[in-house]
């Protein structure tokens, strides 16, 4: 870890890529957010195993312990999953919330 509880985009990406099913751990805002969205994004096991087994597109820090995922969903859409690092020994990461998003937010016009 940095600083404190000041947690990089290199601290979440470390720990992402070592992290295993039982450091994360489902928010109750998570847990509606994926009930409710079931039709448009995959359920909470299946964001588990995309967060396990998939290297986001795009990663955004958004304060101190939180950060902005991007996954590509399709060629149209995006997947965003919003988690809170929690702790750093042992690794404990929290999934706040998931959503889908246009891709060409993230895209250049010219690409």
């Amino acid at each position: 870890m940095s600083n404190g509880d000041s947690y990089t985009v290199k601290d979440a990406l470390d720990y992402l890529s070592k992290i295993e099913i039982n450091n994360l751990h489902t928010t109750y805002h998570f847990n509606i957010r994926t009930d409710e969205r079931k039709s448009d994004i995959p359920d909470a096991n299946g964001v588990v195993n995309i967060i396990l087994n998939d290297t986001p597109c795009g990663i955004f820090k958004l304060s101190e312990g939180k950060f902005k995922l991007i996954y590509n969903l399709n060629h149209d859409d995006d997947f965003v999953v919003i988690i809170s690092i929690k702790n750093s020994d042992p690794v404990r990461i929290n999934l706040v919330s998931c959503f889908p998003d246009e891709a060409k937010k993230r895209r250049r016009e010219d690409v």
